[in-house]
């Protein structure tokens, strides 16, 4: 039937054929593209740099059959949600959410000193409620409520007592993954509480939930009596430990970052003005903040950070372009209209605005990766969970790291006892990455010492996780040291863009390792237990009990010529070659984890059960491997950009896009586009 025949019924129909014609081809283009990419990476356009000179010797080769097996153990696997995160119960009450709107009695009843504290979160993340209460009431901040976006959380706020309000969202219990619809719809939820608030005639400090508090700001907010609105930054470069708000715009090059806020009533105005601006439903809502506050007589400032993403740090006021120089004739009007204090005006004059400085208002690269505050050895007022690689899992496991984050007592006491171990790193690899000399966009040359230093730590975990796969112990990460940074595009001088720090140093665990979906997940059961894990600190945190900490054994692995074992009260010595048997049934004799909590574990112990039940293991850890357990390094500036870590380094083996890999030998896969890289 031609296309201009029959019924317009007729026609329609044929219309619809064919769009869905159209449609299934280019989605079946589209699923070629790992084909394509295997094909072109594996043998068209492999990038092979160099050997790595790994201290660490080759162990087992993958042969034909065995690796057939894993790939049937890959295609077993499921992904389930893992031990590490605290389980909150739904209270069984009865509750009606129109009885819990937000009032003048809940507001006056929670202020404090003219200031009230809020922040807002569904059920997904009951247990940052948790920690940001438990950390703002030690500081002393009492004047707080917690607004519900759930009927969950609302019954689980109500019947502990904490104050809240019922925010009516329509957003579920799940992650509010950033970028998410859910996630925009938060944030205009978020914008319109703060005019509801700021209708009562409070001041009002806003902050995100994935925030840790470690001061009371109120006495450093009262400091600045005329501003209207006082925010944190992205700002990234501390040179100093000044606390007072930045000089705009000469010592900032940052956006604003609205996780952490102060409003005072004088800011009702603009506040409506960035709820209009939001009616755009393409509009961030941070976007739109610094936009308003960047307007000057009616034209956006064209700020370095913003306007050049590739840009950061302190600006060049001599580098301003024609745009530009309204931000020195704003900054120049502002002191002729007596603002002090590195104050200014913002949103065409009407709105005074300070910028919070980032050693005290940290944000995640501030405080968890550059941890500023140990340099220059003071306390912020707050650590906001930002700049990091592993969604909600990340953000908490960060917070525990650092000792910051109020687990119950069962996350310290485990029936099933721990494995520790201690990283002696070779010097040569140390010095070899401290001396190595970083400087502009980060080439492959620049990965070797880096990817040597990590690969030699990650197959020394390795062990740790095979001690944890045969015992059922929980393994305590050790700390992992790095000498490039990591962010979601291109480096400069090793440094997330706009940052300056001493390396090496110890990354946090989502730099290196994907919390979020590997070590958050479990396979189906034949593939063995799961391996539980804490985080580096766990020993030093003051609420391990005693009785755990004090009670350990270290296990050795020496060559003995005389026999395979030993054993003390103290230590467990085992030769290299030790059946998996043998070695399960003397840490069971004589590390019990009834009387012996902490497993203490020497280096190279990889090596010590026999090449079957090593071989076992291996295919058992690739299998959790391939579903996603490493990260990446991100990023060259030039193809592929990002580079896998690999826990299989020192062995002959397959990636889990079946990319091969020699043992100690450092390739990197240029991926889908054309570019090659040279060596």
């Amino acid at each position: 039937m031609a296309m201009g025949g029959g019924s317009p019924t007729d026609r329609m129909m044929m219309r619809v054929v064919y769009v869905i014609f159209i449609a299934g081809g280019l989605y079946g283009l589209y699923c070629l593209r790992p084909v394509y990419w295997m094909i072109v990476a594996t043998s068209l356009r492999k990038f092979n740099h160099g050997t790595m000179s790994q201290e660490v010797p080759q162990t087992v080769s993958f042969e034909d059959a065995l690796v057939a097996e894993a790939e049937k153990l890959r295609a077993q696997t499921i992904a389930m949600l893992g031990d590490e995160e605290t389980k909150y119960e739904i209270p069984d009450i009865e509750i009606k959410p129109s009885d819990h709107r937000l009032s003048k009695e809940l507001v006056e009843a929670n202020t404090q000193d003219g200031y009230i504290t809020i922040t807002w979160a569904n059920y997904h993340y009951i247990d940052f409620t948790h920690n940001w209460i438990h950390h703002l009431k030690k500081t002393g901040l009492k004047g707080l409520v917690v607004g519900a976006m759930d009927v969950h959380m609302l019954q689980y706020l109500v019947s502990s007592n904490i104050p809240t309000w019922w925010m009516d969202t329509g957003i579920q219990k799940g992650d509010l993954g950033w970028g998410s619809p859910d996630f925009h719809k938060m944030g205009r939820f978020k914008i319109q509480l703060i005019k509801e608030f700021l209708a009562y005639n409070v001041s009002v400090i806003i902050s995100d939930i994935d925030t840790v508090w470690l001061r009371n700001p109120i006495p450093y907010f009262d400091r600045f009596p005329t501003a209207d609105v006082l925010t944190s930054t992205d700002e990234l470069g501390v040179k100093s430990a000044s606390d007072n708000l930045l000089a705009w715009p000469v010592e900032t090059g940052a956006a604003f970052n609205i996780g952490i806020m102060m409003f005072r009533p004088k800011s009702k105005a603009f506040v409506d003005n960035w709820i209009k601006a939001l009616e755009n439903p393409k509009m961030w809502d941070q976007t739109a903040f610094n936009e308003l506050v960047l307007l000057v007589s009616g034209d956006l400032i064209c700020w370095w950070y913003v306007c050049n993403v590739l840009g950061g740090g302190p600006l060049d006021p001599n580098a301003f372009d024609a745009t530009n120089e309204l931000v020195l004739l704003e900054a120049k009007k502002s002191n002729e209209t007596g603002l002090t204090e590195n104050l200014f005006r913002g949103d065409k004059g009407q709105l005074v605005v300070g910028i919070l400085p980032p050693l005290y208002f940290a944000s995640g690269h501030v405080f968890f990766a550059q941890t500023k505050h140990k340099e220059f050895g003071v306390t912020p007022y707050v650590g906001h969970a930002t700049f990091q690689y592993s969604g909600t899992p990340g953000k908490r496991h960060r917070m525990r790291e650092f000792l910051m984050w109020d687990d119950p007592p069962s996350y310290f006491t485990n029936p099933k006892g721990y494995i520790s171990m201690s990283i002696d790193i070779p010097q040569s690899l140390w010095d070899k990455a401290k001396s190595m000399s970083v400087k502009g966009d980060i080439t492959p040359e620049m990965l070797i010492p880096h990817f040597e230093l990590v690969h030699y730590q990650l197959i020394q975990l390795r062990s740790a996780l095979m001690i944890a796969f045969l015992t059922h112990r929980i393994v305590i990460m050790p700390p992992i040291w790095c000498q490039l940074d990591k962010y979601w595009g291109p480096l400069f001088d090793g440094n997330l863009p706009g940052s300056e720090f001493v390396k090496p140093f110890i990354c946090p665990m989502d730099h290196i390792l994907d919390i979020e979906a590997g070590w958050n997940s479990q396979l189906a059961q034949d593939h063995g237990p799961h391996v539980g894990w804490r985080e580096y600190s766990f020993l030093q945190n003051p609420r391990l009990p005693a009785s755990v900490n004090n009670s350990r054994v270290e296990l050795e692995i020496k060559s003995a010529p005389t026999r395979a074992l030993m054993a003390s009260t103290t230590s467990i010595v085992a030769s290299p070659g030790i059946s998996a048997a043998t070695l399960k049934g003397l840490l069971a004799a004589r590390a019990p984890p009834s009387s012996v909590n902490i497993l203490h574990m020497s280096q190279h112990t990889w090596r010590t059960i026999d090449p079957p039940e090593q071989l076992k293991f291996v295919l058992r850890l690739q299998a959790q491997y391939d579903i996603g357990q490493v990260s990446v390094f991100c990023c060259l500036r030039h193809d592929p950009g990002h580079v896998w870590y690999d826990f299989f380094s020192d062995i002959d083996h397959e990636d889990r896009f079946g990319r091969a890999f020699k043992a100690n030998q450092f390739v990197i896969y240029p991926g889908e586009k054309r570019e090659v890289l040279k060596q």
